[in-house]
């Protein structure tokens, strides 16, 4: 909640979790943001500038939402809309001084795209720190979902039929994603971070869509996009973490001798 907190006995308890974006372009960048499933809002970090995102724990321990962030990242005259999950970590105010590292993105024009692309990027980004990290992530991006009430869900308590895709190669993996016939989603998953799909099941059902992923495989500045079908599993849970290994998969190098390549396997 971007909120001020006032100088009492509970705000000195509270717990500040931040992220930071840093404008590298030479234009002001618009942009939308929303905290776990509340309204999108609409904002702006002019060039040069940052801007700040922090949530006020009230009590150590209790959950933080995920944050998003989502922009037009085509700079022509079409529109091509990403997603972006915000990773945060503890801050001591509120203020992009005070934010770490590993919170700290840039919106940057994409490399190799003669600035007709732009990105939102992770700050001073360690590859081989990246691939020794754990995954999943444990703030994953949910993409789809029946717009049903939160007491919907499956008999068996597993409200959600998920997948999740683990990234286990050192550059950024361009990906598409879509349920059913529905609206490809743009995004770009981080060396050593996770994303989670998870559709919630109407009431009584364990039904879900089809859920696609279109990877961009080549390694290299050529583009060449393979379609995956991903099985979804049953979850209690839309974090990565807690979905079942059937429904985990792994982006990986592709091993081709003869190319720079990455690939989708199922664990």
């Amino acid at each position: 909640m971007l909120v001020a907190l006032q100088p009492t006995t509970a705000a000195a308890e509270a717990a500040l979790d931040c992220a930071c974006v840093v404008n590298k372009v030479d234009f002001d960048v618009r942009y939308e943001y929303t905290w776990g499933d509340k309204p999108w809002t609409s904002a702006s970090v002019n060039r040069g500038n940052r801007s700040w995102f922090c949530w006020t724990s009230a009590r150590a321990g209790e959950p933080v939402p995920p944050l998003r962030v989502r922009l037009d990242v085509d700079l022509s005259d079409s529109t091509s809309l990403s997603t972006y999950n915000l990773p945060l970590s503890r801050a001591g105010a509120k203020s992009c001084d005070h934010v770490q590292p590993t919170s700290t993105f840039h919106f940057a024009y994409r490399a190799n795209t003669n600035k007709l692309f732009m990105a939102l990027t992770k700050s001073q980004p360690d590859p081989a720190a990246a691939l020794a990290r754990p995954a999943p992530s444990p703030y994953p991006t949910m993409s789809g979902g029946a717009p049903v009430p939160p007491s919907a869900g499956a008999a068996s308590g597993a409200p959600y039929g998920c997948a999740c895709v683990n990234s286990r190669v050192r550059g950024n993996a361009e990906m598409r994603a879509r349920w059913g016939d529905g609206a490809w989603e743009a995004f770009v998953l981080q060396p050593g971070y996770s994303r989670s799909f998870c559709w919630r099941y109407a009431q009584g059902s364990t039904a879900s869509p089809a859920l696609q992923v279109m990877l961009d495989v080549e390694l290299t500045d050529a583009t060449r996009w393979v379609t995956y079908n991903l099985d979804r599993v049953q979850s209690t849970s839309q974090q990565c973490n807690a979905i079942g290994v059937r429904g985990q998969y792994d982006l990986v190098d592709a091993q081709n001798p003869r190319a720079a390549e990455a690939k989708l396997v199922k664990r």
